[in-house]
């Protein structure tokens, strides 16, 4: 789902061509940030060692592991979405109202 609310005021106004370049950089700091939440949460994980639970006894990788399992799962879905626009040629920022539209459109009854 895409209904996330953005800052798009100015880079609405912009030229689509110029639309395109800023979509992109944003789409790959995007995915080169959740690459590193994946790396340290990985190495955080392997960093806990041996470590057991309080209360349950459980190896503490059980809980820890599930961080870079969730961004691994973020990562995974912005990549199709990305992949999805380029495809498409919708490499840019969709205003409020053109979101709106859409899923009026596909909205049932």
């Amino acid at each position: 789902d895409r209904g996330h609310t953005c800052m798009d005021s100015v880079v609405s106004r912009l030229p689509r061509a110029l639309q395109a370049v800023i979509y992109i950089l944003v789409q790959v700091a995007i995915i080169g940030l959740l690459i590193c939440f994946i790396y340290s949460g990985t190495l955080f994980t392997i960093s806990v060692g041996a470590q057991k639970s309080f209360v349950l006894k459980w190896p503490m990788r059980v809980f820890y592991i599930l961080i870079p399992a969730g961004f691994s799962l973020c990562l995974f879905e912005e990549m199709l979405l990305f992949l999805q626009d380029l495809v498409h040629k919708e490499c840019r920022f969709k205003t409020i109202e053109e979101q709106y539209l859409e899923n009026a459109d596909t909205a049932g009854p």
